[in-house]
């Protein structure tokens, strides 16, 4: 876009200092281009567009936080006393202002908005992404507690590092040798991230209509976090249930829970203080690859709804009025009930601080699923794509114990 001379000069002649007359000049460009479609603007004149913002105080993407979560706030129906709340509509139309353009109604702003800036679309997904994000943090599936995070890079298979042998110092005589214990990349298998995702879609006529568009909204948010919340809980059950119903395959070819690694109840029963203890009796006698103890404490019984009471019947504080009346397991275990275990089964496991049995991994540390939108080609819709890479395995086979319950079945 070319500028002739008289405005030049008009520009000079009332600056005060050179930068002044570049905000003016930038200011006149802008003022221009806001005229004309953006798909014929060049690409100095959409830079000058994005920046009459940053020009005027708040960036780009600063504004676009801002509306995102206004957004949120006006679809929930949180706002500040007297203002207006923040629906799709005014959104499109605060977008279609601020690229200059005039839409005749709600509409035509929202088609606009769709079609000529990528900031509408930009805002609808930051705001429809948070508020998804927000609801899985507080809806995490009760296994997640007992598992711990590995942040994944990539898709690439990888395998923990181990010791070469067991890490106790041993006695060096007068002149001996001390023994090397070598690191290796040869230990169980780190989880491996793999794609998950779903696409919805919202009717431009739900867009357009305020309330329904606040419906839309508000089912299609809770819609997203409860998918996604049952992915997890599927994904971080997979290794602890497995093919056999005793867990994944670790290195050595045996599942999980094994009668060999002492892990496995010998008899199927449903939690009972004889049955808790032993239990705890077997973590505590877990050794590591040497031979030496782990020292492991007991610390979550994880069950599913079928043993629920039981479980919390057995470790409830009791008010006793004797000492012998007392119940020795009071605060010392916590409980966790996981829908997803569907039997009776039962599991005792040790803190995830202290050993980490099941993991689980998100990549590049993508703790909630990313939100996208596009416009539908075929329907005359707004399609969301939901896209969550995540993976979980089991590290630390002597971290848990396994009772398969008084059913006997591991289904």
């Amino acid at each position: 876009m070319n500028v002739d001379a008289e405005t030049l000069a008009s520009i000079a002649q009332k600056a005060t200092s050179f930068d002044d007359a570049l905000n003016a000049l930038s200011d006149h460009l802008v003022d221009q281009s806001d005229q004309r479609p953006l798909m014929g603007l060049t690409n100095a004149e959409t830079t000058a567009r994005d920046n009459r913002a940053v020009v005027h105080g708040e960036a780009p993407g600063a504004w676009r936080d801002r509306m995102a979560t206004a957004l949120v706030d006006g679809l929930t129906g949180k706002r500040e006393r007297g203002t207006e709340p923040l629906t799709v509509s005014r959104l499109a139309f605060e977008v279609c202002a601020r690229a200059g353009l005039k839409p005749f109604d709600a509409a035509d702003a929202i088609s606009m908005a769709q079609h000529s800036t990528s900031d509408f679309s930009a805002i609808l997904e930051s705001a429809l992404g948070n508020r998804v994000a927000r609801a899985i943090e507080q809806a995490q599936p009760a296994i997640a507690r007992l598992s711990t995070p590995i942040d994944r890079e990539d898709y690439r298979q990888a395998r923990q590092v181990e010791l070469g042998s067991a890490p106790t110092p041993e006695l060096v005589p007068e002149g001996g040798e001390i023994k090397h214990i070598t690191l290796a990349e040869n230990g169980e298998a780190l989880p491996t991230v793999a794609d998950f995702a779903s696409i919805f879609s919202i009717s431009n006529q739900a867009l357009v209509n305020d309330a329904s568009a606040a419906r839309a909204f508000d089912s299609l948010a809770q819609k997203m976090t409860r998918g996604a919340v049952e992915r997890l809980r599927q994904v971080l059950l997979a290794p602890v249930i497995g093919p056999s119903g005793y867990g994944q395959l670790m290195a050595d070819g045996a599942p999980v829970f094994d009668a060999a690694r002492g892990n496995l109840a010998t008899a199927g029963e449903a939690p009972s203080l004889t049955a808790l203890a032993a239990a705890v009796a077997a973590m505590r006698r877990q050794r590591g690859i040497g031979g030496e103890l782990l020292a492991l404490e007991p610390k979550y019984i994880l069950t599913g709804p079928e043993n629920e009471i039981l479980c919390l019947r057995l470790v409830e504080t009791l008010a006793a009025t004797e000492v012998e009346n007392a119940n020795p397991l009071a605060r010392r275990f916590e409980v966790v009930v996981e829908p997803g275990i569907t039997d009776a089964r039962w599991f005792v496991a040790a803190a995830p601080t202290q050993a980490i049995g099941l993991a689980h991994s998100f990549l590049l540390g993508q703790a909630a699923p990313r939100i996208e939108t596009k416009l539908g080609w075929g329907t005359l819709n707004t399609e969301w794509r939901l896209h969550w890479p995540l993976g979980a395995a089991f590290l630390e086979p002597r971290a848990w114990i396994m009772n398969e319950g008084d059913s006997g079945g591991t289904g």
